[in-house]
C-alpha cells in the first residue's frame, strides 16, 4: 500500500530477519530495499546491533541520493563462439522488487533446463542463504547460494551470496 500511494525507500526493521525470512522477501518483492534486525538495548545501555542499522540507513541514503542514469542507446555484441558441449548461461540481475520478480521468472523456467542460471540479487550477504531457500520453496527449483570455487551445474539456480561482484572464471568456477 505504501508503494502504491507514496513510493519511498523502505528499510524493514524486524526482531529477526532470519526468523521472518519469507515475510522479508515478500516485502522486498513489493519494493522494500533491504532488511535489518532490530537493535537491542544492552544491560549497560549500549545499543547492540545499532551499527548494522545505521550502516543500512547510510547505504540507502547513498542509493536514493544518486540520480538514475538512463542508457540512450546500446548495441548487442555478436554472440561469442561456444565450445562443443558447453552449457548456455542465463544471467539474471535484480535489485528493488527482485525477490518477487525472481520467484516469478525462476518459477516459469522449465524443470529440465539444460543451462546454467546465475542470479545476482541486491541483498545483504547474510540474507542470501535465506533468499535461496525462499526461492526454492516458491518455485520448486534447486536454488543454492554460491560459495567461492563452486562449479556451475545445469538446472540449478546459482544465487550470488556476498556483497561483492560475482565472476565466472575460465576455469569454470565462481569467484568473488
Amino acid at each position: 500500500h505504501i508503494m502504491q500511494k507514496s513510493p519511498c525507500a523502505i528499510l524493514v526493521v524486524t526482531a529477526t530477519v532470519e526468523g521472518h525470512a519469507s515475510k522479508v522477501f515478500e516485502a522486498m518483492g513489493w519494493g522494500a530495499l533491504d532488511a535489518v534486525d532490530t537493535p537491542a538495548l544492552g544491560l549497560s545501555g549500549d545499543p547492540s546491533g545499532a551499527a548494522p542499522l545505521l550502516a543500512k540507513i547510510a547505504m540507502l541514503g547513498r542509493l536514493i541520493g544518486q540520480p538514475r542514469r538512463v542508457a540512450k542507446t546500446f548495441s548487442v555484441p555478436p554472440a561469442p563462439e561456444v565450445a562443443a558441449g558447453a552449457l548456455p548461461l542465463v544471467a539474471i540481475g535484480a535489485s528493488t522488487g527482485g525477490p518477487g520478480a525472481l520467484a516469478q521468472i525462476i518459477g516459469g523456467l522449465p524443470r529440465n533446463l539444460h543451462a546454467v542460471v546465475a542470479v545476482v540479487q541486491h541483498v545483504d550477504e547474510q540474507f542470501a542463504p535465506g533468499l535461496a531457500s525462499w526461492l526454492a520453496g516458491q518455485t520448486g527449483h534447486d536454488v543454492a547460494a554460491i560459495r567461492p570455487l563452486d562449479r556451475p551445474v545445469a538446472g540449478r539456480i546459482h544465487l550470488a551470496s556476498t556483497n561483492d561482484h560475482l565472476v565466472l572464471t575460465r576455469e569454470v568456477d565462481y569467484r568473488y
